[in-house]
């Protein structure tokens, strides 16, 4: 009863199915708070400099409006779920050792993306047992992101379009996890609160 958990993992310097590191409750407690903490300085950063007369052309400059979006609670996802059954066909797939996680940006806010990885690391598209790639009935295709038939896809060159990754569709912004919080500061309160 009072044996300690050893987990023993491949190398993860050259093995992909050895890569991670299992962490206690706290250091994801740590981790999760000193993001949303220098998230938070950055944007607080971000609003006094509306108030220096010296950075007035800076602050009209396109690319700065694309910082200040960047570093906003309110586009930064900081967690979402991602089901068994899309984790399992995932790792599922022939060869697949691991998931590789991407961040992108959907609809103006981050997101995750999830892509099965062979043992040397490299993406593998979704395939069947037969090594042919699957194609969806439905599927996010377009510029817009819409989630539309995957055999009417944007390029008329394309005749069909293949999953190759999967994106959660529901997540939580640093900006709604602080709206949420009640009683406490921290962001990890809420985020491993079935923990």
């Amino acid at each position: 009863m009072n044996n300690k958990l050893e987990i023993r993992l491949a190398d993860d310097t050259t093995e992909v199915r050895g890569f991670g590191q299992p962490i206690t409750k706290h250091a994801a407690c740590k981790m999760i708070n000193d993001y949303a903490a220098d998230i938070d300085a950055a944007n607080k950063f971000i609003e006094e400099l509306k108030d220096i007369p010296q950075w007035a052309d800076l602050l009209n400059d396109n690319r700065f409006a694309i910082i200040k979006t960047l570093l906003d609670p309110a586009f930064q996802t900081v967690s979402g779920v991602f089901g068994k059954e899309i984790i399992m066909q995932i790792l599922a797939q022939r060869d697949c050792e691991g998931i590789r996680y991407i961040v992108g940006k959907s609809k103006g806010k981050s997101t995750i993306i999830l892509v099965g990885v062979s043992e040397d690391g490299k993406n593998k598209p979704r395939q069947n047992d037969d090594g042919e790639l699957i194609a969806p009935s439905k599927a996010i295709v377009n510029d817009a992101l819409e989630d539309v038939d995957a055999c009417t896809p944007p390029d008329p060159a394309v005749k069909i379009n293949y999953v190759i990754a999967e994106v959660h569709k529901a997540s939580l912004t640093l900006n709604t996890v602080h709206t949420s919080l009640q009683v406490s500061d921290n962001p990890s309160d809420l985020l491993l609160a079935s923990y």
